[in-house]
């Protein structure tokens, strides 16, 4: 008998484990699409579908959620009125947002709110990610042409391959769509690595030489957006640590700003596309400078900031983005670069999308969110802090650089960083 109950409990141990897996999981599932019409379908709407209806029923409506999804909704059916959206593009994000925000809510519950528990998940497969974009730098070295090219051996169809402009000649994105993402995600490492490292700690990656690897494998990525991410991390490591606020965060970042300017040929492309758009603004661009992602999210904050001034208040609707871009881009104003007329949909950033589609209502409510994760930090005992500012990190490289509402679980981020607060934990490692 006590076999049986030991075995049954084992049983139930595994479920509970696997689900669990299952569940982070699903933030990484990206590069693989089912069909591209009349939407992406990609795996981890099959998750969604799978669960949702049980914890609907374990765990009813929440109620938060439902208010904030009700008036996203009524804004957008105002701005269909106005002329300013279309119904496919409303139900197709809107019906998104309903999925991801409540899944994600869901899976907070579930993991009994232990935030601690979940980003140990979180930087489990962060970790993984980094290792498998290590093996594509060492195959690319080699010729191993599987090592490197994922979509040989896994029939990626929605994953970029770049071979050109990388540290180490590829620039690696793993298991994501592409670099960026991958810099965005796995931020929190990066944190993590960098404090540990300085300060000879051993916060969630207890082994020194894998916090240099995986620093390593994050620099090979050849991301300016996860450049960015470093930079912003040595400035609050050294907010965070007064005594060495010059030393470990301005010299340092000026420093690696210089390196990488002149040793890092994409890096240098970007800075100076940032600074020939300074100078021309609007008049004059060139090919090779609307040729960049610098211009793309030039052009969308061009595109955001007139479509605010036309739509202040509630914007023009969610999933109305494109519309506005048709209307207000650069590329649409001069013929000649309508060939760059890139990320229409999403903004190329989440700060610019959410200002031109729910404006200003959606401004006071992004900053009453992340202020009020901020405002904590200092109560915050030492783990639930690096936990905060990892979270941070993603959601800042995200307002800057990618324009998707849901994209690789971004709806738990937000949720885990607003309700991170202090609480007995467990410190555990990767």
């Amino acid at each position: 008998m006590e076999l049986q109950d030991e075995l049954s409990s084992q049983n139930v141990n595994f479920r509970r484990k696997f689900t669990e897996f299952i569940l982070i999981f699903s933030m990484f599932t990206t590069t693989y699409v089912f069909f591209r019409q009349p939407f992406e379908f990609y795996p981890h709407y099959l998750i969604f579908i799978l669960y949702l209806p049980v914890f609907f029923i374990k765990y009813k409506i929440p109620k938060n959620i439902t208010i904030i999804l009700i008036l996203v909704l009524i804004s957008g059916l105002i701005n269909i009125y106005l002329g300013n959206s279309e119904w496919f593009a409303l139900i197709k994000v809107w019906g998104g947002a309903f999925l991801s925000f409540n899944f994600y809510y869901f899976v907070y519950i579930y993991f009994n709110k232990d935030i601690i528990k979940i980003f140990n998940y979180y930087l489990k497969f962060c970790s993984f990610l980094l290792l498998v974009g290590l093996f594509q730098v060492f195959s690319f070295q080699i010729g191993f042409e599987p090592g490197f090219d994922l979509r040989i051996l896994f029939g990626l169809n929605k994953w970029s391959l770049v071979t050109q402009g990388g540290v180490f000649g590829i620039k690696i994105s793993s298991f994501l769509t592409e670099p960026a993402q991958l810099a965005i995600v796995t931020i929190p490492i990066v944190f993590i690595s960098l404090n540990n490292l300085i300060f000879n700690e051993n916060y969630f990656i207890k082994n020194k030489f894998l916090n240099i690897i995986l620093l390593i494998s994050y620099i090979s990525i050849t991301s300016a957006t996860g450049y960015i991410g470093i930079l912003i991390s040595l400035i609050i490591i050294a907010i965070r640590n007064k005594i060495y606020n010059i030393f470990l965060g301005l010299i340092p970042s000026l420093f690696i700003l210089f390196v990488l300017y002149n040793n890092v040929s994409e890096f240098k492309i970007r800075v100076d596309a940032a600074l020939e758009l300074n100078k021309s603004i609007e008049n004059n661009i060139r090919k090779d400078i609307a040729n960049t992602s610098t211009f793309t999210l030039y052009d969308n904050y061009v595109v955001t900031y007139k479509n605010f001034l036309k739509n202040p208040l509630i914007g023009s609707g969610i999933g109305s983005h494109e519309f506005a871009f048709n209307e207000f881009s650069l590329t649409k104003k001069y013929f000649n670069l309508n060939v760059f007329a890139n990320n229409s949909k999403d903004a190329n950033s989440l700060f610019l999308r959410i200002v031109s589609e729910t404006g200003l209502l959606g401004f006071i409510f992004l900053l009453f969110i992340v202020s009020k994760g901020v405002i904590t930090l200092n109560i915050l005992n030492k783990v639930e802090y690096i936990v905060s500012i990892s979270l941070l990190l993603i959601i800042i490289l995200s307002l800057i650089r990618q324009g998707n509402y849901f994209l690789n679980g971004l709806p738990l981020i937000f949720i885990l960083f607003y309700y991170n607060k202090n609480r007995p934990i467990i410190k555990e490692s990767i």
